[in-house]
């Protein structure tokens, strides 16, 4: 073989060669790209979990502040003989002995007094 057929030759190879590893590389690269983006961890991934993230810190300031709210309601209650009357009276229907409880409400029946 002479020697300008072989360097021609070996330059063929070293191109081929180099076409090949710029295609392994290309694929390697789209193949990262693709799992970067769409893969287990990927930016998907990563905004679903920032929105989850968002969605529970404010359920837990809101959860705080109810929280606030019923200590203060308990305060009150532990300090205060009248919120404690209002609370009975309101929410459990509670009387104070001597008072006289009027239901008011409309009937479907005529009811007569006895003589």
């Amino acid at each position: 073989m002479e020697p300008g057929a072989r360097a021609k030759t070996d330059q063929a190879e070293s191109i081929r060669a180099w076409k090949l590893i710029r295609l392994v590389l290309w694929f390697a690269t789209a193949f990262f790209a693709t799992q970067t983006f769409i893969g287990d961890g990927g930016l998907t991934d990563m905004l679903q979990a920032s929105r989850e993230r968002r969605a529970l810190t404010d359920a837990v300031t809101a959860v705080k502040v109810e929280n606030r709210r019923l200590s203060g309601i308990e305060d009150r209650l532990r300090r205060d003989s009248k919120a404690i009357e209002g609370v009975a009276r309101g929410e459990i229907g509670l009387i104070v002995p001597g008072e006289v409880l009027f239901i008011v409400g409309e009937t479907t029946e005529i009811t007569r007094r006895p003589n």
